[in-house]
């Protein structure tokens, strides 16, 4: 498994927004561990390009996600090291903040990462034994006959899609909307890109999809792959039409849509679940297309993009490569591992009230079971310092997958979620993939 893995410089420095600098490194530069092996973190922050002296740095150590140590050291221009190990296999976290004179963490301009930590100025994690991390929850016993109804009432609605012609900005490429019937609360829609001069039965398809955010799916990437020579489908998860202004949706899709939470403890009505049939039904759809090769089919997304991916490719055998980034919907239901759970179940109000019926209706769309049905060319990817979308979660995920498919695995221990973490081996098997496509382009007469 190990040689799957991304290799790394030992050391990178961080640049961050304002005039301070961190360097952080571990013993081992990717990040891969054995039980018991101690992961040795090294820290020097600067400040105009002169090591601190005099401050003070906490360290902060999680054990999935659970902090297990905070240690204060006092800077004297050398770096600060700590050491820790793990006993089980998982994943642990450094993360350091840098101490203002009253003791309290700063934060803003300068200092902050990311939003959802505004006081960690830098991060890096570690993962042991990452072949022995495996889901622990039961799949359903009807799991399979589940999703055949799924399909099969799927498939009793028409694939009648309606597509709005859009100006594309490129004459060698058309462009439409497009909103297909689903038999649920809403249709699939996004953005169709087509090469303009396309033959029947000549060009490779793909679909990407958006990630959790309530925004319009993106144009301009339908168009690129257009360009490419694909047929191009950059879907949404939510259903709401293409082509609106940010405050539409912002407005349109309310909070509990936008939580994932709204009938959560029911398996088939779930917002989220619907999201699945949404993936299903684009699929359906570019596979009608008379330009589709037939050999080729591509889905591909990140967080939540990343699980519609794992999901085509599991639910469709005729999806032929998916590029997984940082996903969420690994691992719902972590009361015998002890992990974090995925988004929304970590957070929502009747999980933490003990509630269980919410985790047996995500058991239905948890990508670990789902994973043993994935037999196609698969290329996920994690960041060690991720905390929305954990890398124990992932790799558990990424350990379900069915033997018989060709996985690749690319990790960064200095990344984590909003973009940071690229799927490495999965853009390069893309890129050989539109090497091999011959675009033709109109010749104007």
């Amino acid at each position: 498994m190990k040689n799957l893995f991304l290799a790394l410089l030992f050391l990178t420095v961080f640049s961050l927004s304002g005039a301070f600098k961190a360097d952080i490194s571990l013993n081992k530069a990717d990040g891969f561990y054995k039980c018991g092996e101690k992961a040795v973190c090294k820290i020097l922050i600067k400040k105009d390009g002169k090591p601190l002296a005099g401050d003070t740095l906490r360290v902060i150590l999680k054990d999935e996600g659970k902090i297990i140590l905070k240690k204060d050291f006092k800077t004297d221009g050398k770096p600060v090291s700590i050491s820790h190990t793990l006993t089980h296999p998982g994943w642990l976290y450094f993360g350091v903040e840098l101490l203002d004179e009253n003791g309290n963490p700063r934060s803003g301009k300068g200092i902050r990462k990311h939003r959802l930590n505004p006081t960690i100025i830098t991060e890096i994690g570690a993962i042991f034994d990452a072949g022995k991390i495996r889901g622990t929850a039961d799949k359903p016993a009807d799991f399979d006959s589940f999703w055949q109804q799924k399909r099969a009432a799927l498939d009793k609605i028409p694939l009648k899609a309606k597509l709005t012609p859009l100006p594309s900005g490129d004459k060698n490429v058309k462009l439409y909307a497009m909103e297909i019937p689903c038999g649920i609360s809403r249709p699939a829609t996004g953005y169709l890109a087509v090469p303009a001069n396309a033959k029947k039965g000549s060009t490779p398809a793909i679909v990407e999809f958006l990630s959790w955010s309530s925004v319009d799916a993106s144009r301009k990437s339908a168009v690129n792959k257009a360009k490419q020579g694909f047929l191009s489908i950059h879907a949404t998860w939510h259903g709401f039409p293409v082509g609106k202004p940010k405050s539409f949706y912002k407005k349109s899709i309310p909070p509990v849509i936008r939580g994932g939470r709204k009938f959560i403890d029911d398996r088939d009505k779930w917002v989220m679940g619907e999201v699945y049939l949404r993936v299903m039904r684009a699929l359906d759809f570019i596979k009608s297309r008379p330009e589709w090769d037939h050999k080729t089919l591509v889905a591909a997304g990140g967080s939540l993009g990343g699980a519609q991916a794992a999901a085509a490719a599991a639910l469709d055998k005729d999806v032929t490569i998916a590029l997984v980034g940082v996903p969420c919907f690994a691992e719902f239901d972590t009361r015998k591992s002890g992990r974090i759970k995925s988004i929304p179940h970590r957070t929502a109000p009747a999980v933490l009230k003990g509630d269980t019926k919410p985790l047996e209706a995500a058991a239905y769309y948890d990508l670990i079971h789902l994973a043993r049905y994935i037999t196609c060319e698969i290329f996920v990817c994690t960041g060690f310092t991720d905390q929305l979308c954990p890398p124990s979660n992932v790799i558990a995920f990424y350990n379900a997958l069915n033997p018989k498919c060709r996985k690749t695995l690319s990790t960064n221990p200095r990344t984590g979620h909003f973009g940071t973490t690229k799927n490495v081996k999965g853009i390069q098997r893309l890129e050989k993939l539109v090497n091999s496509i011959t675009v033709f382009n109109y010749t104007e007469k």
